[in-house]
Protein backbone atom coordinates (compact mmCIF):
# COMPACT_ATOMS: atom_id res chain seq x y z
CA UNK A 1 0.00 0.00 0.00
CA UNK A 2 1.49 3.35 -1.07
CA UNK A 3 1.78 5.95 1.70
CA UNK A 4 -0.47 8.89 0.84
CA UNK A 5 0.70 12.45 1.57
CA UNK A 6 3.84 11.58 3.60
CA UNK A 7 4.12 15.13 4.98
CA UNK A 8 0.66 14.83 6.55
CA UNK A 9 1.01 11.26 7.84
CA UNK A 10 1.77 11.29 11.58
CA UNK A 11 2.94 7.66 11.67
CA UNK A 12 5.33 8.33 8.80
CA UNK A 13 6.62 11.43 10.63
CA UNK A 14 7.25 9.28 13.71
CA UNK A 15 9.13 6.78 11.53
CA UNK A 16 11.23 9.64 10.17
CA UNK A 17 12.20 10.61 13.71
CA UNK A 18 13.18 7.01 14.50
CA UNK A 19 15.24 6.86 11.32
CA UNK A 20 17.00 10.13 12.19
CA UNK A 21 17.92 8.91 15.68
CA UNK A 22 19.18 5.59 14.31
CA UNK A 23 21.19 7.40 11.65
CA UNK A 24 22.85 9.71 14.19
CA UNK A 25 23.77 6.69 16.34
CA UNK A 26 25.13 4.92 13.26
CA UNK A 27 27.41 7.76 12.13
CA UNK A 28 28.92 7.81 15.61
CA UNK A 29 29.23 4.04 15.94
CA UNK A 30 30.60 3.03 12.52
CA UNK A 31 33.71 5.27 12.43
CA UNK A 32 34.65 4.36 16.01
CA UNK A 33 34.21 0.62 15.46
CA UNK A 34 36.09 0.80 12.16
CA UNK A 35 39.06 2.66 13.62
CA UNK A 36 39.87 -0.32 15.85
CA UNK A 37 40.89 -2.16 12.70
CA UNK A 38 42.28 -5.32 14.27
CA UNK A 39 39.40 -5.74 16.69
CA UNK A 40 36.21 -5.05 14.73
CA UNK A 41 34.64 -8.46 15.18
CA UNK A 42 35.74 -8.67 18.83
CA UNK A 43 34.31 -5.23 19.57
CA UNK A 44 31.02 -6.17 17.92
CA UNK A 45 30.80 -9.42 19.85
CA UNK A 46 31.64 -7.77 23.14
CA UNK A 47 29.50 -4.65 23.20
CA UNK A 48 27.74 -3.43 20.06
CA UNK A 49 26.75 -6.40 17.91
CA UNK A 50 23.16 -6.44 19.18
CA UNK A 51 22.82 -2.70 18.64
CA UNK A 52 24.23 -3.05 15.12
CA UNK A 53 21.73 -5.82 14.37
CA UNK A 54 18.80 -3.67 15.56
CA UNK A 55 20.02 -0.78 13.39
CA UNK A 56 20.34 -3.08 10.38
CA UNK A 57 16.81 -4.41 10.89
CA UNK A 58 15.50 -0.84 11.01
CA UNK A 59 17.46 -0.11 7.85
CA UNK A 60 15.85 -3.07 6.09
CA UNK A 61 12.41 -1.79 7.15
CA UNK A 62 13.37 1.59 5.72
CA UNK A 63 14.20 -0.12 2.41
CA UNK A 64 10.71 -1.60 2.30
CA UNK A 65 9.07 1.71 3.23
CA UNK A 66 11.09 3.55 0.59
CA UNK A 67 9.36 1.49 -2.11
CA UNK A 68 6.01 2.62 -0.69
CA UNK A 69 6.77 6.32 -0.19
CA UNK A 70 5.83 8.77 -2.97
CA UNK A 71 8.46 11.29 -4.01
CA UNK A 72 7.77 14.96 -4.55
CA UNK A 73 7.69 16.54 -7.99
CA UNK A 74 6.77 19.99 -9.29
CA UNK A 75 3.15 18.96 -9.76
CA UNK A 76 2.89 17.16 -6.40
CA UNK A 77 3.62 13.66 -5.16
CA UNK A 78 4.23 10.83 -7.61
CA UNK A 79 2.65 7.72 -6.07
CA UNK A 80 3.06 5.31 -8.98
CA UNK A 81 4.95 2.27 -7.72
CA UNK A 82 7.09 1.87 -10.83
CA UNK A 83 8.25 5.50 -10.70
CA UNK A 84 8.91 5.24 -6.96
CA UNK A 85 11.05 2.13 -7.49
CA UNK A 86 13.05 3.71 -10.32
CA UNK A 87 13.59 6.86 -8.29
CA UNK A 88 14.83 4.91 -5.25
CA UNK A 89 16.91 2.09 -6.75
CA UNK A 90 19.95 4.18 -7.76
CA UNK A 91 21.90 5.03 -5.74
CA UNK A 92 19.97 4.91 -2.45
CA UNK A 93 18.71 1.32 -2.67
CA UNK A 94 22.12 0.06 -3.79
CA UNK A 95 23.79 1.78 -0.83
CA UNK A 96 21.15 0.43 1.57
CA UNK A 97 21.53 -3.17 0.41
CA UNK A 98 25.33 -3.07 0.47
CA UNK A 99 25.36 -1.55 3.95
CA UNK A 100 23.18 -4.35 5.36
CA UNK A 101 25.30 -7.21 4.04
CA UNK A 102 26.98 -7.60 7.44
CA UNK A 103 23.64 -8.61 8.97
CA UNK A 104 22.81 -11.01 6.13
CA UNK A 105 26.21 -12.71 6.58
CA UNK A 106 26.04 -12.58 10.40
CA UNK A 107 29.10 -10.27 10.57
CA UNK A 108 31.29 -13.03 9.17
CA UNK A 109 33.40 -10.85 6.85
CA UNK A 110 35.20 -7.89 8.37
CA UNK A 111 35.55 -5.95 5.10
CA UNK A 112 31.76 -5.81 4.75
CA UNK A 113 31.52 -3.69 7.87
CA UNK A 114 33.19 -0.78 6.07
CA UNK A 115 30.25 -0.72 3.64
CA UNK A 116 28.23 0.88 6.44
CA UNK A 117 30.01 4.14 5.60
CA UNK A 118 27.67 4.29 2.58
CA UNK A 119 24.94 5.28 5.02
CA UNK A 120 26.50 8.73 5.29
CA UNK A 121 24.62 9.28 2.03
CA UNK A 122 21.56 9.95 4.21
CA UNK A 123 23.16 12.84 6.10
CA UNK A 124 21.17 15.54 4.21
CA UNK A 125 17.93 13.60 4.76
CA UNK A 126 18.62 13.30 8.49
CA UNK A 127 19.25 17.05 8.70
CA UNK A 128 15.99 17.67 6.84
CA UNK A 129 14.10 15.51 9.35
CA UNK A 130 15.81 17.37 12.18
CA UNK A 131 14.60 20.67 10.72
CA UNK A 132 11.03 19.34 10.64
CA UNK A 133 11.30 18.24 14.28
CA UNK A 134 12.73 21.59 15.33
CA UNK A 135 9.97 23.39 13.43
CA UNK A 136 7.30 21.37 15.22
CA UNK A 137 8.87 22.36 18.55
CA UNK A 138 9.70 26.05 18.04
CA UNK A 139 6.34 26.80 16.41
CA UNK A 140 4.93 26.59 19.92
CA UNK A 141 7.21 29.42 21.01
CA UNK A 142 6.43 33.06 20.43
CA UNK A 143 9.53 33.85 18.36
CA UNK A 144 10.13 35.31 14.91
CA UNK A 145 10.76 33.38 11.72
CA UNK A 146 14.34 34.64 11.74
CA UNK A 147 14.88 33.26 15.24
CA UNK A 148 13.52 29.88 14.16
CA UNK A 149 15.84 29.92 11.17
CA UNK A 150 18.78 30.75 13.43
CA UNK A 151 17.98 27.82 15.73
CA UNK A 152 17.93 25.48 12.75
CA UNK A 153 21.19 26.87 11.38
CA UNK A 154 23.05 26.67 14.70
CA UNK A 155 21.84 23.12 15.37
CA UNK A 156 22.82 22.00 11.87
CA UNK A 157 26.26 23.59 12.12
CA UNK A 158 26.86 21.95 15.50
CA UNK A 159 25.93 18.47 14.26
CA UNK A 160 28.09 18.83 11.14
CA UNK A 161 31.03 20.14 13.16
CA UNK A 162 30.82 17.40 15.77
CA UNK A 163 30.50 14.73 13.06
CA UNK A 164 33.62 16.05 11.34
CA UNK A 165 35.54 16.06 14.64
CA UNK A 166 34.31 12.55 15.48
CA UNK A 167 35.31 11.07 12.11
CA UNK A 168 38.75 12.74 12.25
CA UNK A 169 39.27 11.53 15.83
CA UNK A 170 38.47 7.98 14.73
CA UNK A 171 40.90 8.33 11.81
CA UNK A 172 43.62 9.51 14.20
CA UNK A 173 42.95 6.46 16.38
CA UNK A 174 43.12 4.17 13.32
CA UNK A 175 46.54 5.56 12.42
CA UNK A 176 47.71 5.18 16.01
CA UNK A 177 46.52 1.57 16.08
CA UNK A 178 48.48 0.70 12.92
CA UNK A 179 51.63 -1.30 13.59
CA UNK A 180 53.95 0.78 11.41
CA UNK A 181 52.08 4.05 10.78
CA UNK A 182 51.28 5.17 14.30
CA UNK A 183 53.30 6.16 17.32
CA UNK A 184 51.15 8.68 19.19
CA UNK A 185 49.14 6.05 21.08
CA UNK A 186 52.29 4.35 22.31
CA UNK A 187 53.74 7.68 23.41
CA UNK A 188 50.72 9.34 25.00
CA UNK A 189 48.18 6.66 26.02
CA UNK A 190 49.79 4.10 28.29
CA UNK A 191 46.80 1.82 28.88
CA UNK A 192 45.13 2.02 25.49
CA UNK A 193 44.00 -1.63 25.28
CA UNK A 194 41.92 -1.59 28.44
CA UNK A 195 40.78 2.03 28.35
CA UNK A 196 39.11 2.86 25.00
CA UNK A 197 37.35 5.89 26.53
CA UNK A 198 40.68 7.54 27.32
CA UNK A 199 41.91 6.76 23.81
CA UNK A 200 38.88 8.41 22.24
CA UNK A 201 38.89 11.48 24.50
CA UNK A 202 42.62 11.96 23.92
CA UNK A 203 42.14 11.71 20.17
CA UNK A 204 39.15 14.09 20.23
CA UNK A 205 41.18 16.55 22.31
CA UNK A 206 43.93 16.47 19.67
CA UNK A 207 41.37 17.06 16.92
CA UNK A 208 39.77 20.04 18.70
CA UNK A 209 43.09 21.75 19.39
CA UNK A 210 44.28 21.11 15.83
CA UNK A 211 41.07 22.23 14.09
CA UNK A 212 40.96 25.31 16.30
CA UNK A 213 44.54 26.05 15.13
CA UNK A 214 45.64 26.19 18.77
CA UNK A 215 47.96 23.19 18.56
CA UNK A 216 49.44 22.97 22.05
CA UNK A 217 51.91 20.34 20.87
CA UNK A 218 51.36 18.08 23.87
CA UNK A 219 50.13 15.29 21.55
CA UNK A 220 51.80 14.75 18.21
CA UNK A 221 52.83 12.09 15.70
CA UNK A 222 56.29 11.19 14.52
CA UNK A 223 55.78 9.10 11.37
CA UNK A 224 55.22 10.25 7.80
CA UNK A 225 51.62 9.02 7.86
CA UNK A 226 50.91 10.97 11.05
CA UNK A 227 52.51 14.10 9.58
CA UNK A 228 50.40 13.84 6.41
CA UNK A 229 47.22 13.26 8.41
CA UNK A 230 48.02 16.23 10.67
CA UNK A 231 48.54 18.55 7.69
CA UNK A 232 45.21 17.46 6.17
CA UNK A 233 43.45 18.13 9.47
CA UNK A 234 45.04 21.59 9.67
CA UNK A 235 43.72 22.46 6.20
CA UNK A 236 40.28 21.18 7.23
CA UNK A 237 40.56 23.34 10.34
CA UNK A 238 41.11 26.45 8.24
CA UNK A 239 38.04 25.60 6.14
CA UNK A 240 35.87 24.83 9.18
CA UNK A 241 36.98 28.03 10.94
CA UNK A 242 36.11 30.06 7.84
CA UNK A 243 32.64 28.48 7.62
CA UNK A 244 31.98 29.12 11.31
CA UNK A 245 33.01 32.76 11.00
CA UNK A 246 30.82 33.16 7.92
CA UNK A 247 27.86 31.62 9.75
CA UNK A 248 28.35 33.82 12.79
CA UNK A 249 28.65 36.90 10.58
CA UNK A 250 25.44 36.00 8.71
CA UNK A 251 23.68 35.37 12.01
CA UNK A 252 24.73 38.74 13.46
CA UNK A 253 23.85 40.59 10.24
CA UNK A 254 20.40 39.02 10.08
CA UNK A 255 19.80 39.75 13.75
CA UNK A 256 20.86 43.35 13.21
CA UNK A 257 18.40 43.71 10.33
CA UNK A 258 15.61 42.33 12.51
CA UNK A 259 16.45 44.79 15.29
CA UNK A 260 16.38 47.71 12.83
CA UNK A 261 12.95 46.63 11.53
CA UNK A 262 11.60 46.33 15.07
CA UNK A 263 12.89 49.81 15.98
CA UNK A 264 11.27 51.31 12.86
CA UNK A 265 7.98 49.58 13.67
CA UNK A 266 8.05 50.98 17.18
Amino acid sequence: MIIKNPNENRLYFLWQIIFMIVFLIQIMLVPYTSCRTTEIMNILEESTKELEMVIDVIWILNILLSFLTPFEQDIGYNDRFGDIARNYILPACLFDVLSTLTLLTNFEYQWMYYLKFLRFYYFPRALGILHLVLDSIVLRWNISQQARSNIQSITTQFIILFTIMHVIACGWIAIGEHETWGTWLDNFVLNRTNDPVTVYITSLYWVVTTLATVGYGDIYGSTEQEYIFTMCVEFIGILVFSIIMSTVNSFLSAQGDVDIVEVKND
